[in-house]
This record gives C-alpha cells, sequence and structure tokens, in this order.
C-alpha cells in the first residue's frame, strides 16, 4: 500500500466517523440523552457541594468540641485554685470568671447540638443524591 493509498483510506475512515456522527445527531433519543448528561452533571455538582457542607460542619464541630476541652480544663483549673485560695477578693474574681466560662461552655453545647442536627440533615440529603 502506497502513502497516497494509506492517506485516502485515512480520510474514508474520517468520513465514515463523521457520517456516525450526524446519524447519532439524528436519533431522537439523543435529546434524552443529552437531557440526561446535563442532569447528572447538576447532581454531579450538588454532590460536591453537600461533600464541602458536610466537611465544614465536621470542622465546626471539631472546633467547638476543642474549645469545649479547653474550657474544661480551665475551669477545673480555676476551681483548683479557688479551693486552695482563702483571699474574698481572688474568690470573688475565680467565682466570676468560673461563671464566664459555665456560660460559654453551655453555648458551646448547643451551637454542637445545633450542628449535629445540621449534619444530619446534610447527611440525609446526602443519602438521597447517592441514591
Amino acid at each position: 500500500m502506497t502513502e497516497a493509498d494509506t492517506l485516502l483510506a485515512l480520510q474514508d475512515m474520517d468520513f465514515a466517523i463523521l457520517r456516525a456522527k450526524k446519524k447519532l445527531e439524528k436519533i431522537p433519543e439523543q435529546d434524552r440523552i443529552m437531557v440526561i448528561r446535563g442532569k447528572r452533571k447538576e447532581v454531579s455538582k450538588k454532590a460536591d457541594q453537600i461533600a464541602d457542607l458536610r466537611q465544614n460542619c465536621e470542622l465546626e464541630i471539631t472546633k467547638f468540641q476543642y474549645e469545649a476541652s479547653l474550657l474544661r480544663d480551665k475551669i477545673a483549673s480555676m476551681q483548683t485554685q479557688l479551693d486552695e485560695t482563702t483571699d474574698y477578693r481572688v474568690v470573688a474574681g475565680l467565682s466570676k470568671d468560673m461563671e464566664g466560662g459555665v456560660k460559654r461552655q453551655e453555648r458551646i453545647g448547643f451551637e454542637i447540638s445545633n450542628l449535629y442536627d445540621r449534619l444530619e440533615k446534610i447527611e440525609e440529603v446526602e443519602k438521597q443524591v447517592t441514591e
């Protein structure tokens, strides 16, 4: 086979591919296929967004849990100082600081609870998307 024959054979193959593409464009199912592909892309984007939301929510929960842990340690330290001192000014100051810490701990608990509720909803939507 000569070079010219090879090039003609390649050209025939290119034309056959073009004809096949034209036939594919003309079939009625092509529109449905394109719609399905578009919806698949949308679902994929939504799944990515849901994964990002889940990750952010989990990070926030971790952050609040870490802060709650630090607060527990701080309150325990203040309680130890409170037990060791007899000066009423120090006792009053530590008591006030402890009250603030306890209030913050309650707020953190509330935030963590809300975040777990939010995470539960995200997981429900995530299940729907995977189905």
